[in-house]
């Protein structure tokens, strides 16, 4: 029976055994930066060629190798690494032009991204701060990526902040998002099993996210889509941006907790649930339905 090797044995004998079948590439280990101060080693595919190169979470491998053994994870990587990609700048980088078209934005807790934010163009709202990608191509199948737009980029296409954001927020206005009840969300993410529906006297709970399913809690900021959902249920409603994947959407009517304990609830499930680099904020917000808009939910104790 094959030795089980400690996590760090087996990043040393993975790099190595890639790097033995690299057929133009060297396979290394980086530690990166992912959100909330949050840092993830990685191992990357580097090479000359290509400026879009596969990067996976050691941590994951190290659990996939647990299940299947160093051999058929090997093949597994190898080939990961044997599809890179070329990206052609000259469709979206290089080019503001075309650049504008393709801009999405998205919510990281400012806070808690301090440093990484001195290099990025950002706008501040409540706790948060807007940034902006940029989708990016691959030749092979034009599929789509995207990267956070830097102060670099920004530079080389010859534009200041003001004209990045209204081109972004121009797009964000038209982008799809879906409020969906807790439920539609459980059975979209584990269709096969069974979950009760809401009983009479339920408190009911919405999701809110993109189409993607990602990065999707800037959704939070539509408020004509807020207001749909507030006009619907005839209540004023309750923010909670977990994660900035989604957020959760809570009609004020029926609601019979305090303000603190909502904010502690929410604290709570950030802690035990979400992953550290996943959350977006601590503090609990509040769509007033008139004069239609957003609100820390503490200060309307004040």
């Amino acid at each position: 029976m094959e030795e089980i090797l400690s996590y760090e044995d087996f990043k040393e004998e993975l790099k190595q055994r890639i790097q033995e079948q690299a057929d133009g590439y060297s396979a290394v280990e980086r530690r990166i930066e992912i959100n909330n101060g949050v840092f993830q080693e990685k191992l990357i595919c580097e090479s000359k060629e290509d400026n879009l190169v596969p990067a996976v979470p050691l941590k994951t491998l190290y659990s996939v190798y647990l299940q299947i053994g160093m051999d058929a994870l090997v093949e597994m990587v190898v080939k990961i690494f044997t599809y890179r990609y070329q990206v052609d700048n000259e469709r979206v980088i290089d080019v503001w032009e075309k650049a504008k078209n393709y801009l999405s934005v998205e919510l990281v807790n400012a806070e808690w991204n301090q440093e990484w934010l001195k290099s990025v163009p950002h706008m501040r709202m409540f706790n948060f701060a807007l940034v902006v990608r940029v989708g990016i191509w691959v030749e092979e199948n034009d599929g789509r990526a995207t990267c956070t737009v830097t102060n670099k980029i920004i530079e080389k296409w010859g534009i200041g902040e003001e004209e990045l954001f209204d081109a972004a927020l121009t797009n964000f206005q038209k982008e799809e998002f879906d409020i969906i009840s807790i439920d539609e969300m459980l059975n979209e993410l584990q269709p096969n099993l069974y979950y009760p529906e809401c009983e009479d006297g339920d408190v009911k709970t919405y999701m809110m996210t993109n189409r993607q399913r990602y990065k999707g809690a800037v959704g939070m900021l539509r408020s004509d889509l807020l207001k749909q959902l507030a006009e619907k249920e005839q209540s004023d409603l309750y923010i909670f941006p977990s994660s900035i994947h989604e957020c959760v959407l809570v009609p004020v009517n029926g609601v019979d907790m305090t303000i603190e304990e909502l904010q502690e609830m929410l604290q709570e499930t950030n802690e035990s649930i979400v992953s550290e680099e996943e959350r977006l904020d601590n503090i609990v917000y509040y769509y007033r339905r008139t004069p239609g808009k957003i609100e820390i939910a503490e200060d309307l104790r004040n």
